[in-house]
């Protein structure tokens, strides 16, 4: 497969904005519970991404709640999550599957079996650029429904980050992350 270099995340600022999202390709790794195993799966997808001579892109993830209540630390046994590496549309599970030949004895054999390639388009979203920790994005998100409810939108679907730096346990103080919702119209 040729490399393809493909446009970066979206242009966001610190301000919520409602945006149209297209189709795009994804390397998956599913997971579950506190995010603690997000450096070795981000890894992986990016070594997948690299043996396929691609653009290495932002780790992205979708987050859920299993029993669809609320995303809180003291829950953290209901989180769902599914980190993603952006690829062309075009990649199929074959092009993983030779890619994840390579890596045999360098990538953890469950991740590379575990690895999978969907696409999603969220439609419209709600988004902004959040910067500083993690831990502390609670406020941001929920002036990011705010702004979706004041603008005649609903939540709907899997809460969605793009991490523009490091999102592991050590990450930066200042770290940047969009914050996206998929939104369904109301009014």
């Amino acid at each position: 497969m040729e490399e393809i270099l493909m446009t970066g995340p979206p242009a966001v600022d610190s301000r919520p904005a409602i945006a149209t999202t297209g189709l795009t390709r994804y390397l998956t790794l599913d997971g579950h519970g506190a995010p603690d195993a997000f450096p070795a799966y981000a890894d992986a997808l990016r070594r997948v991404a690299v043996a396929l001579r691609l653009a290495v892109h932002p780790t992205e993830a979708l987050w859920w709640s299993a029993d669809g209540g609320p995303m809180r630390p003291e829950r953290m046994h209901a989180w769902r999550w599914t980190l993603l590496q952006q690829v062309p549309l075009e990649t199929g599970t074959a092009d993983v599957a030779k890619a994840s030949a390579t890596l045999r004895g360098i990538v953890p054999e469950g991740l590379l079996s575990d690895m999978g390639v969907t696409s999603l388009d969220e439609g419209t979203v709600a988004q902004v650029l959040y910067t500083g920790s993690l831990r502390d994005k609670a406020p941001a998100l929920r002036m990011l429904r705010d702004f979706a409810r004041t603008h005649g939108y609903a939540v709907k679907g899997k809460y969605h980050e793009i991490y523009l730096d490091d999102p592991g346990p050590h990450s930066p103080p200042d770290a940047r992350t969009i914050l996206r919702l998929p939104l369904v119209r109301t009014a």
